[in-house]
């Protein structure tokens, strides 16, 4: 799999922290999603202006080179926190001017922590490696694989010991929840609210369940057959009215294997619209459910 290939994190809405130095470049356009460019003859207050990051030269102690620790780095902020497969580091047109070697840190943090709180490298803030320090050429493109699969939410990129850096790609997958999150569904917000749900319906505590609405049956006045959501067809055990009525009836009224309350009608699960009322040529026998056999049936004559 070519980790290149997944999206850019910095892309996603992602942003510039701050950085150590840009004395000679600004540190915005790492993050430019278009490719860098180079105007020859383009020079401005500092001299010539590169489509990138550039920091001034570091000197040691008299004017000799800086020690080998000496670096010069930029904080970045990804878009969406999330598992970070490759990091690319594009030196392009920086051809005199390129740093010698190149490392990476990343961390994971909530909310927005300030700028000094990064830099401070403070116990709060725990910047893990997760590219080792390597040679970087000039004009060329830098791909580093990151074996590590922990969520991060800023990255780091260091240079040695200075040199200018045109793009920085951060590609990985995206994720919200942290992978190393063990929350189980019976303390889950969601889970929780569904099971109390359920309870407060039906008595039960089912998690599956919960996730669906129970079922209408007869006598919970939602079902087909119910005697409190069935209009009056003027047969014997129907209720006569809505529920509320005074000539609405009670299940237990209702003669056993009768009515709306026989076998058959408590097999019907699927809610229908209540009928039409019968009119006086229908036959005796009329089919009162529309979509189910189960009820077709029903006793007549004279309560």
């Amino acid at each position: 799999m070519d980790e290149q290939l997944l999206p850019d994190l910095l892309q996603l809405r992602g942003s510039v922290v701050g950085a150590s130095d840009e004395f000679f470049a600004a540190k915005e356009n790492l993050t430019k999603a278009a490719a860098p460019v180079f105007v020859p003859d383009a020079y401005g207050a500092k001299g010539q202006v590169y489509d990138g990051w550039e920091t001034r030269r570091r000197r040691g102690p008299g004017g000799k080179l800086p020690d080998r620790s000496a670096r010069d780095w930029v904080i970045v902020r990804l878009g969406v926190p999330g598992v970070v497969r490759a990091i690319v580091v594009d030196t392009a047109f920086f051809t005199g001017n390129f740093p010698q070697a190149c490392s990476a840190d990343a961390c994971s943090v909530t909310g927005y922590p300030a700028f000094e709180e990064l830099a401070a490298d403070s116990e709060a803030v725990a910047w893990r490696e997760i590219v080792p320090r390597g040679l970087v050429t000039g004009d060329a493109r830098h791909a580093f694989k990151v074996s590590c699969r922990r969520r991060y939410t800023h990255v780091r990129l260091n240079i040695f010991p200075d040199g200018g850096v045109a793009r920085l790609r951060v590609h990985g997958e995206w994720c919200r929840i942290r992978p190393c999150s063990r929350a189980s569904p019976s303390t889950s917000p969601r889970w929780r609210t569904a099971r109390t749900w359920r309870s407060a319906a039906t008595g039960t505590t089912s998690p599956r369940r919960a996730m669906s609405s129970p079922r209408p049956v007869a006598g919970d006045g939602r079902g087909l057959g119910d005697p409190q959501a069935t209009p009056d067809r003027g047969t014997s055990g129907w209720s006569s009215g809505w529920p509320g009525t005074a000539s609405s009836t009670s299940r237990r009224s209702t003669p056993p294997g009768t009515g709306a309350t026989s076998r058959r009608a408590r097999r019907c699960r699927r809610w229908t619209p209540p009928p039409a009322p019968r009119s006086p040529t229908s036959p005796p026998g009329a089919s009162c459910c529309r979509r189910s056999a189960c009820c077709r049936t029903r006793p007549t004559g004279s309560a």
